[in-house]
């Protein structure tokens, strides 16, 4: 019969009504759906039990590894976003602050794009790292940024501060 849809389930075993159904409602390999597996994996990562594979960035970093770029709010307004995986982002800060990330309207005044740096072959996430865990933790693994390709000005011959 043509229209009839296989139901999704949670971890649980509830059901999940037809309009609360996303994409990654497939069934699991290990039971539930991939949108159950993921919030375990999650769960896992934050209590220190996650599986080998399960990351959320490729890095975490105390700073900035890249030279001062100078760019002005203006400046990256500019700068175009694009699709950015968050398991490809080194961050440039261990500690945020609980309040900001949980602030709906955290970006109420600011760029609604995260801003990274590309240097050496790494995409260094420099402002929006509240968003990007907001993100994560909304299981998207994919956020919009913008980025400074560091690594294509010095090959076009543009003056990169070292």
């Amino acid at each position: 019969m043509a229209g009839l849809v296989e139901p999704a389930f949670t971890s649980c075993g509830k059901a999940i009504p037809l309009r609360d159904r996303h994409q990654s409602d497939t069934p699991a390999p290990h039971g539930g759906t991939l949108r159950c597996q993921a919030r375990r994996d999650l769960s896992h990562w934050a209590s220190g039990r996650a599986e080998a594979g399960t990351v959320i960035f490729k890095a975490v970093s105390d700073g900035r590894p890249y030279p001062d770029h100078g760019m002005s709010a203006r400046d990256w307004a500019n700068v175009p976003p694009r699709s950015i995986r968050l398991d490809e982002l080194v961050t440039t800060k261990r500690e945020l602050a609980l309040d900001k990330l949980l602030d709906e309207d955290s970006t109420f005044f600011g760029d609604l794009f995260p801003h990274a740096v590309q240097w050496q072959g790494d995409i260094y996430l420099e402002d929006g790292l509240h968003r990007a865990l907001r993100a994560a933790l909304q299981q998207r693994n994919i956020l919009h940024v913008r980025v400074l390709d560091l690594d294509e000005l010095k090959r076009l011959g543009h003056t990169v501060p070292s």
